[in-house]
């Protein structure tokens, strides 16, 4: 996200377990129910080994939102509910570094730890990201540049700091300069920066623990620059592709984001021999603003974000992408910024509705899964995601009300929880976190079938 120089009321809907699900069934008897045959056919498989679902947590704002304990332990018992698989996450090298001095115990590294604590406990991967070494606001006093050896030398010495001092296991990726095609507007220079970067890393061994990843360009045109000169000038030194997008309501209703998300990944494939066994991050995803105030999303607090967000995600993966990471998790990560799963303190943390569809596909489809493809219905877009035999199908219904039946493979019978995210009637407890609609038992090589409103989600799962 290029960083700038009405409350949700709390729902709790009943449900009668079978009742309404056979009501549904009985109601669309009147015409036929499209059949979707779900495939573990290879042909189908997008995904291997899932990375996760996640969002960007960053400390920056908690500096001039300070949070009581009571506050952190609400977030903290958010982000355990939602299990991400993945996040991503902000460090500025001006919290630690001043003309050659380390200070470990800043107010932004004492957050940054609060964070990576609970990431760590809950064994999140995280994709550490320092911000920048152009800006005043990012860089440390004494660093001039992107491509400074010193900026390089600071960045190495405090992942050393995190990952042997501080023992957090959990950062697995690095990411050098957040959308530096913003940041630093230069290849060349930017391109010597990490070459550095990965220098530093190597000279601490620390290269058996983190991967680099790149380019992390941002608002990615369909044949974005810096992605492709990344595959064909660091293919070597990146380990994961990693584009930010923000995409418009057309794009993501028409369904036509897969096609550019599959696109950035055919050219990686193409020509970069290792490219198939990389993992490959959308680091920031979002709907994107006409306002022109990047700090605040058009659609933020609306129902409708929710299936938007939920379609994109399904895009995403659908085209061969391994994680994908929402901007943001929480408003208080940015001062005066409105795009969080929930608000800032300032204004109750209430959540917002698109809170319920994310935090089910974080829950829910999980690290290491293998991920299909459906072949699902004109206007619906399915993702099937399977894991030591249990198994996520996530549908998003962007057309009419309708009825399909879905023929599950064989083995895959078991009991199910069904959660749908429906204007009005997502069921919830009182904390706001989802709560199933209902409970459904399948036979063997069963069929299920399903009741979809119009513009809704609904995922279906035998996690428990």
């Amino acid at each position: 996200m290029m960083y700038p120089s009405p409350t949700l009321p709390r729902r709790r809907a009943t449900y009668s377990l079978l009742g309404v699900f056979l009501m549904a069934l009985y109601a669309g008897a009147s015409h036929a129910a499209e059949t979707v045959t779900l495939s573990l056919a290879p042909e189908q498989r997008v995904c291997e080994s899932f990375l996760g679902f996640g969002n960007e947590w960053d400390a920056n704002g908690y500096l001039s939102y300070p949070l009581t304990e009571a506050q952190h332990a609400q977030e903290a018992a958010r982000v355990r509910w939602m299990r991400p698989g993945i996040m991503r996450v902000m460090v500025l090298t001006r919290w630690l570094y001043d003309n050659g001095t380390y200070t470990w115990d800043s107010p932004g590294m004492q957050q940054l730890y609060r964070s990576l604590d609970l990431l760590q406990e809950l064994g999140v991967t995280v994709f550490l990201t320092d911000w920048g070494g152009e800006k005043d606001w990012t860089r440390g006093p004494g660093i001039k540049s992107v491509e400074d050896p010193v900026y390089a030398e600071a960045m190495g010495t405090y992942l050393e700091y995190l990952v042997r001092t501080k023992g957090y296991t959990c950062i697995r990726y690095f990411i050098c300069t957040n959308e530096p095609n913003w940041e630093v507007n230069d290849w060349a220079r930017w391109k010597q920066g990490l070459l550095n970067v990965e220098a530093a890393i190597k000279q601490r061994g620390l290269n058996t623990q983190i991967t680099l990843a790149g380019s992390d360009t941002s608002q990615a045109a369909e044949d974005e620059p810096w992605h492709r000169l990344a595959v064909d000038e660091l293919q070597d030194v990146l380990g994961v592709y990693d584009i930010h997008r923000y995409a418009s309501v057309d794009e993501v209703r028409s369904g036509t984001m897969e096609a550019y998300w599959r696109k950035q990944r055919d050219y990686a494939i193409a020509h970069d021999p290792k490219a198939a066994s990389k993992p490959f991050l959308v680091g920031e995803a979002g709907m994107w603003t006409q306002s022109g105030n990047h700090a605040v999303s058009d659609a933020i607090d609306s129902y409708t974000y929710g299936v938007d967000m939920a379609d994109y995600a399904v895009q995403a993966v659908s085209a061969g992408w391994t994680g994908v990471s929402a901007w943001m998790l929480s408003d208080n990560g940015h001062r005066n910024f409105a795009w969080g799963l929930w608000r800032n303190q300032e204004q109750g943390m209430t959540l917002r509705p698109w809170f319920y569809p994310w935090s089910l596909l974080c829950r829910y489809v999980r690290p290491g899964a293998a991920v299909y493809r459906v072949n699902a219905p004109e206007n619906m877009r399915m993702l099937l995601a399977v894991s030591e035999g249990d198994w996520s199908l996530v549908c998003v219904n962007r057309g009419a009300a309708r009825e399909v039946a879905v023929q599950a493979p064989e083995g895959l019978s078991r009991p199910v929880q069904h959660f749908r995210y429906v204007d009005g009637a997502q069921g919830s407890n009182e904390a706001g976190l989802p709560e199933p609609e209902e409970r459904i038992t399948l036979p063997a090589g069963g069929t299920l079938p399903i009741s979809c409103a119009a513009e809704s989600v609904s995922i279906f799962t035998t996690l428990n």
